[in-house]
């Protein structure tokens, strides 16, 4: 541990709130984290905070049972192997968080069990590793629910918008997986036999977007088949303004998600239409408004 660098460590204690932060660092010769967490015993708070720059994770997160934690709104840029790495024998809510430039690793790892990973910016990039959202073994019950991730890693295999290794009894619905390096949007090495699992948008620059028992897939019908799931999802480009801005201009994704009971807000705090809320993290209009009059002419008397 004293060769790891530490922008809050925090190690037991109840009822404990840490907001609006920044930690940094500019050292990429040791472990770094910004924030890390265990063994609170009640009430966590982790709120407005702005992590950079740091070797190994932005957040780790450790919570016990029964306890009520809460990471939301922070700013996680330039770390290396996780943004947010989720861990631990209780359930807590990840929402609202920006994570991007993740360089050789995953945005967002869920390796604890019932945790509510929504409304979240994620950005991956770099020439090898470039992951969005991991489930595996430990985050049996987890709910991954209007999400906007971005890969932008050139690494066709290892290019990942969402990876699932383990774990069962998911819900991973209303978000969007794009992969703009040519990789995979999702790939499945262990399909969970429990899961609700529908109205995602899914885009790759690749032909094949999904990897399941084996098999490479390009089509949305054959991969809903082959998972039994996505009967009400889409694959078409999300147009999001920049790469890190992961705010969509797809008309066909506005109004096209399913109203999930526990998210009721977006990633920006706006109240979200519970009728036909759209997919991703952000609740958003495509105006097509006119940017030029060719005729009549303005000179009309």
């Amino acid at each position: 541990v004293s060769q790891s660098r530490y922008g809050g460590h925090i190690d037991g204690g109840d009822s404990v709130l840490v907001k609006r932060n920044t930690m940094g660092t500019q050292d990429f010769s040791r472990p770094g984290y910004g924030i890390s967490c265990y063994n609170i015993i009640n009430v966590l708070e982790v709120d407005s905070n702005i992590i950079s720059n740091y070797l190994t994770e932005g957040i780790r997160s450790r919570p016990t049972t029964n306890s009520n934690w809460k990471f939301r709104y922070n700013t996680i840029t330039n770390v290396q192997d996780a943004g947010m790495f989720l861990e631990g024998s209780g359930g807590a809510q990840y929402i609202g968080n920006r994570i991007t430039g993740v360089k050789a690793g995953t945005g967002i790892v869920v390796n604890g069990p019932n945790a509510l990973v929504a409304n979240n910016y994620i950005q991956s990039q770099g020439l090898g590793l470039s992951k969005g959202i991991s489930l595996r073994s430990g985050g049996t019950g987890s709910s991954v629910v209007f999400n906007s991730v971005n890969i932008t890693g050139t690494d066709v295999i290892n290019g990942q918008a969402l990876e699932v290794t383990g774990g069962t009894n998911y819900t991973v619905k209303n978000n969007i997986f794009a992969n703009n390096g040519g990789g995979y949007v999702a790939y499945i090495t262990a399909l969970p036999a429990v899961r609700d699992w529908d109205y995602n948008c899914y885009f790759s620059t690749s032909t094949n977007f999904g990897f399941f028992n084996n098999n490479n897939y390009s089509q949305i019908g054959t991969w809903g088949t082959a998972i039994s799931s996505d009967a009400n999802s889409k694959k078409l480009n999300p147009f999001y303004q920049t790469t890190t801005n992961l705010l969509p201009f797809q008309k066909q994704i506005n109004g096209a998600a399913t109203a999930v009971a526990n998210v009721l807000l977006d990633i920006d705090g706006e109240l979200r239409n519970q009728q036909a809320p759209d997919i991703g993290a952000q609740e958003f209009m495509v105006d097509f408004g006119i940017t030029r009059l060719i005729s009549p002419s303005n000179t009309c008397a």
